[in-house]
């Protein structure tokens, strides 16, 4: 229940997150950084769609299948081995490495922007960066990837609405 619960979340948390990539666009087309956030919002949106079905997929059909499983049911192995065979998995694989890219040049357009806090970008920067070695497992990585995209969001989130209450 914790593990699908927390794999729910995920997903939850990257549709929040591309949300959040279009408000970040709309206001960066803005500035003359307009084609470096276009970048940034093709990249992280068109790649975190391609890997969002990979979230769904670990948090309703991993645990069935462990279920069954345990029940004796062994045959449910094949499914897993069908799953993670070409074509369903490189897209995904790719797909959760690349977006980071898109993480980096939104990054870039905010540091550039002049009109966000720059320490915004710098962590946006910084989570692209090493949100590529946390994707492959690399256990520190992932602990400050998940911390520093956390911040990187909630700075870039509170300078937006500051910049947006503060021109209005």
């Amino acid at each position: 229940l914790k593990y699908r619960f927390s794999m729910m979340l995920v997903g939850l948390s990257l549709a929040l997150f591309i949300l959040g990539v279009f408000a970040l666009y709309v206001h960066l087309a803005q500035t003359k950084q307009e084609k470096m956030a276009f970048a940034g919002l093709i990249v992280t949106v068109g790649f975190l769609v391609l890997f969002l079905p990979l979230t769904g997929f670990a948090a309703f059909v991993v645990p069935a299948i462990g279920a069954l499983v345990e029940q004796g049911h062994v045959e449910a192995f094949a499914v897993m081995d069908a799953t993670f065979k070409e074509p369903f998995l490189p897209i995904q694989f790719f797909a959760g490495i690349l977006w980071n890219i898109g993480n980096i040049f939104l990054g870039i357009a905010i540091w550039r922007s002049g009109t966000l806090w720059k320490w915004g970008g710098l962590l946006f920067l910084i989570y692209g960066v090493i949100g590529i070695p946390a994707f492959l497992d690399v256990k520190a990585f992932q602990i400050v990837s998940s911390m520093v995209g956390g911040l990187a969001q909630i700075a870039v989130g509170v300078s937006l609405w500051h910049f947006s209450h503060s021109s209005g």
